[in-house]
């Protein structure tokens, strides 16, 4: 359980600091970041299918047909290191934590503050080499983080893609214990 419990206090703590830095960053620059979240039902609806479609493509990865591909043979053997590594011990509690920490903390830094002030392309560039495990992965993260760029643009709040973020990480966070499980019970 050790691993898991310090992957969830690392979660906390690397929150808690990108929202301090988003916090002084907009205090610093007067960019209303806590003005971007105003309800909109077309945001979170536009979240809530953002996070529905790279579950999708996450469960993609579980296909035969990915290892043909370098890349997404890449994005796999993360994938199945983490079914043997973490996977295994994460509880709900501990999974629900990890995901509305990302999801609410990434997304203030990443799209509500360094988006407004670099752009799509850059806050997105900089989001991917920061989830840097390997090329694959910084790629995806970095693709993933346009997505959840243009779910700003395009809702007009903070909620799109913090649902988005949120829920997608849930999911495959959920996944992922789900597909771990049986590797556990195998293990003598």
């Amino acid at each position: 359980m050790g691993s898991a419990r310090s992957l969830a206090r690392l979660e906390v703590v690397i929150s808690v600091v990108l929202v301090g830095a988003a916090a002084l960053w907009d205090h610093w620059r007067t960019l209303d970041l806590w003005g971007q979240f105003p309800w909109r039902a077309q945001g979170v609806l536009l979240g809530l299918l953002l996070a529905l479609a790279l579950f999708i493509a996450l469960s993609l990865l579980q296909q035969p047909a990915v290892s043909r591909l370098p890349l997404l043979r890449d994005l796999k053997e993360i994938w199945d290191l983490l079914c043997r590594t973490i996977a295994p011990e994460l509880t709900v509690r501990q999974i629900v934590l990890l995901a509305l920490c990302s999801g609410f903390s990434e997304e203030v830094f990443f799209r509500g503050v360094l988006q407004r002030e670099i752009g799509l392309f850059w806050a997105s560039a900089i989001f991917g080499l920061l989830h840097f495990v390997n090329l694959a992965y910084a790629l995806w993260a970095g693709i993933v983080g346009v997505l959840l760029g243009l779910a700003f643009r395009e809702g007009s709040t903070l909620l799109a893609p913090v649902i988005a973020h949120g829920t997608y990480n849930l999911l495959a966070l959920l996944l992922l214990r789900h597909h771990a499980r049986p590797n556990r019970k195998g293990q003598a």
